[in-house]
C-alpha cells in the first residue's frame, strides 16, 4: 500500500464516504496492513463523523469484507512466522468485525464449512466458543444457529483428545452427560458416531442448510471407524438408515433430503454391514434428477433386517432414540427425534490459545484420513 494510502486511511476525515473507505480497503496488500484497517472499523462505525454506518459495512461486504476477515484468521491462526501475542491480537479484531454484523457471522460460518478439509480454524478456541454460543441460542436467528451447529459438529468430528474446554463445548452440543460423554470416548469412534447421529436427527442439513454446505459437512463427519463405537449407537445408526430409505423411497422428485444424506452416509453402513460397495446407478440417478432410474436404484440399497441390530445394547449405553426410530421406519413422518440433553452439562470456559503441537495431538494431521 502506498504511503499516501496509508496517510488516508490513518486520518480519516468528515469527507471520507463508503465507496473512499472500499477503495482504501481494496489498496491493501499485506496482512499488517489488513489487520489496522479492520482494528479500526469498529470505531469508525460508531463515530460521530459516520452519519450512515449500515451504508459503509454494506459497500465494505460487496467489496468481499468476509473473505478478508477469514482469511486473515485462518492465515495467523496456522501461521508459524508471527509471535503468539501476534495472532492472539488478530483472532480478537477479526472476530469482533464478524461478531458486529449478523452477514458477516453466517458468512464466517459458511466460508469455515466449505473450507473444513483444509482450514486451521475449527482448531481456534475462540472461533469455536463463538459458534457454540450462536448453536445455544437458535430462536434468535434460526439459520445462523443452524450454521453454528454445522461448524461444532465438524470440529467434533476432527476432534480426537480433549482438554477440559474442547469437553464443555462437545458435551453442550452433543447433550451428553459428563459420563456417557467420558465412555464414548473410552471407546472408539463411538462420540464421532454420536456426533454423526446429531447432526442428522436435528434436521438441520438440506433443505435449511446449502447442498454445498452440507456436501462439506457430512464429507467430514463421517470419517471414523464406525466398527469401533458402542453397539447402542450402531443399532441407533441402523434405525435412522432404515427410516431415511423408506421415506426417499416414498417420495419423487427432486430427489428429497433423505437421499442426499444416504449417499454421504452409505460408507457408514456398508462398514457396519460388510458391504464392500453400494451400486453406482444410485449416485448417476441422484445426480441427474432422473426419476424412474432414481426410484430402481433406490431399491439396490437395503434396508436393515439384521435382528441384533435391533437389541438393547448390551454394554450399558442405551440409546435413546433408537426404539422410536427403528418403529418409525415404516411411517410417513419426517420428523426426527432430537438427542435428549444430559443434565449435567458445564458451559465452555477459558479463551486461550492452544499450542500447535497440542492442537496436532487434538485434532491429528490434516492429511490423515479421520
Amino acid at each position: 500500500m502506498t504511503k499516501a494510502v496509508q496517510k488516508f486511511t490513518q486520518n480519516l476525515s468528515l469527507e471520507l464516504d463508503a465507496q473512499a473507505l472500499s477503495w482504501a480497503f481494496r489498496s491493501l496488500d499485506e496482512d499488517h496492513e489488513l489487520e489496522e484497517f479492520l482494528a479500526g472499523i469498529p470505531g469508525f462505525l460508531i463515530s460521530d463523523e459516520v452519519k450512515t454506518p449500515d451504508d459503509v459495512l454494506t459497500t465494505l461486504k460487496g467489496a468481499h469484507l468476509g473473505n478478508a476477515v477469514m482469511s486473515l484468521m485462518d492465515r495467523s491462526w496456522s501461521s508459524d512466522l508471527i509471535t503468539s501475542p501476534m495472532k492472539q491480537r488478530r483472532i480478537a479484531i477479526c472476530l469482533k468485525i464478524i461478531s458486529a454484523d449478523r452477514q458477516l457471522l453466517l458468512h464466517a460460518f459458511e466460508w469455515t464449512l466449505l473450507r473444513s478439509a483444509e482450514s486451521d480454524i475449527l482448531t481456534c478456541i475462540d472461533f469455536i466458543q463463538l459458534a457454540s454460543s450462536c448453536a445455544g441460542d437458535p430462536d434468535r436467528d434460526p439459520k445462523l444457529g443452524c450454521y453454528a451447529k454445522c461448524v461444532l459438529a465438524v470440529t467434533i468430528s476432527r476432534l480426537r483428545e480433549y482438554d477440559d474446554r474442547w469437553s464443555c463445548i462437545a458435551k453442550r452440543h452433543l447433550g451428553l452427560s459428563d459420563a456417557r460423554f467420558d465412555k464414548y470416548r473410552a471407546h472408539g469412534d463411538s462420540l464421532q458416531l454420536r456426533n454423526l447421529l446429531h447432526i442428522i436427527q436435528s434436521g438441520i442439513l438440506p433443505p435449511l442448510v446449502s447442498s454445498s454446505v452440507s456436501n462439506s459437512i457430512l464429507a467430514q463427519v463421517c470419517k471414523f471407524d464406525a466398527t469401533n463405537t458402542f453397539p447402542g449407537l450402531q443399532h441407533e445408526f441402523c434405525a435412522l438408515w432404515n427410516r431415511l430409505l423408506t421415506q426417499a423411497r416414498q417420495q419423487g422428485l427432486p430427489p428429497p433430503p433423505e437421499m442426499f444424506i444416504l449417499l454421504h452416509i452409505r460408507a457408514v453402513y456398508a462398514a457396519l454391514h460388510k458391504i464392500t460397495a453400494f451400486p453406482p446407478t444410485v449416485i448417476s440417478a441422484f445426480s441427474h434428477h432422473d426419476d424412474v432410474a432414481l426410484r430402481g436404484a433406490l431399491s439396490l440399497y437395503p434396508l436393515c433386517t439384521d435382528p441384533s441390530h435391533h437389541l438393547p445394547d448390551r454394554l450399558g449405553m442405551p440409546t435413546h432414540s433408537s426404539s422410536s426410530l427403528a418403529n418409525a421406519a415404516t411411517s410417513g413422518s419426517r420428523t426426527l427425534p432430537a438427542a435428549r440433553r444430559g443434565s449435567d452439562d458445564r458451559t465452555a470456559v477459558g479463551h486461550q490459545l492452544t499450542p500447535p503441537k497440542a492442537r496436532q495431538r487434538m485434532f491429528g494431521s490434516k492429511r490423515k484420513t479421520l
